[in-house]
């Protein structure tokens, strides 16, 4: 019996286009979501075997939505897909959860048996640039956000899209109130006093990245 992928984010064509290629082997149903809403109620009414988060547009933060996923579907392995190279956004996504992280530059038949990999309950290989890479995060520093909670840095994330604590607190089904209290937490955890320290802080720890139009070369202080 195939098993069911939920393909969630991206651009349109560049679903179109990993559809497509999922598709050729007639090894998975695929679910195309193109947010977060659209995943929910994929989720709803039908079993989910795997998750392949594109990350190929920066205006939607993926680890923003890789923490959404892995609150609703806990148990379901994630693949991420057209990454950066830079081992920073990698180290992120493994310290997460993620079973593996295939960058822009990956072909497609490593995109294809990463996927039968995971299926197969097996941990596939982190490429870059088309080849296997060491991570070398053993000696970094802990990262601070590390000591925040799952639902801290849930918030943390919202919090950078500029969403307010109305709208965050639909979106986990939680109280307002609560949502204030983890924001007041994770502030004093990260000693942060603004939103404007926040994403000076997420922009410094690579857990955003901005659109290629607004790249530049200065350094957020």
């Amino acid at each position: 019996m195939n098993r069911t992928v939920l393909l969630v984010d991206g651009y349109k064509f560049t679903r179109y286009c990993l559809r497509k290629l999922i598709e050729a082997d007639n090894a998975a149903l695929l679910l195309e979501a193109a947010d977060m809403s659209e995943a929910r109620c994929a989720i709803a009414v039908q079993a989910i075997d795997l998750v392949l988060i594109d990350i190929s547009d920066p205006s939607k933060n993926g680890l923003e939505t890789f923490c959404d996923l892995k609150a609703w579907l806990p148990g379901v392995p994630v693949l991420v897909v057209n990454g950066e190279d830079g081992d920073m956004q990698v180290a992120h996504y493994l310290r997460l959860g993620c079973k593996g992280y295939l960058t822009k530059h990956a072909r497609a038949d490593v995109l294809r048996n990463s996927i039968e990999q995971v299926l197969a309950g097996d941990f596939p290989a982190i490429y870059q640039q088309n080849a296997p890479v060491s991570m070398r995060i053993a000696g970094q520093t802990t990262p601070g956000y590390e000591t925040l909670s799952f639902r801290e840095l849930q918030i943390f994330l919202k919090l950078l899209k500029g969403k307010s604590t109305t709208l965050i607190a639909k979106e986990l089904q939680i109280t307002a109130s609560s949502v204030s209290i983890f924001k007041s937490k994770l502030l004093q955890k990260l000693a942060l006093s603004s939103h404007a320290d926040l994403i000076a802080y997420a922009l410094r720890s690579h857990l955003v990245r901005l659109p290629d139009s607004m790249q530049t070369d200065s350094t957020v202080h």
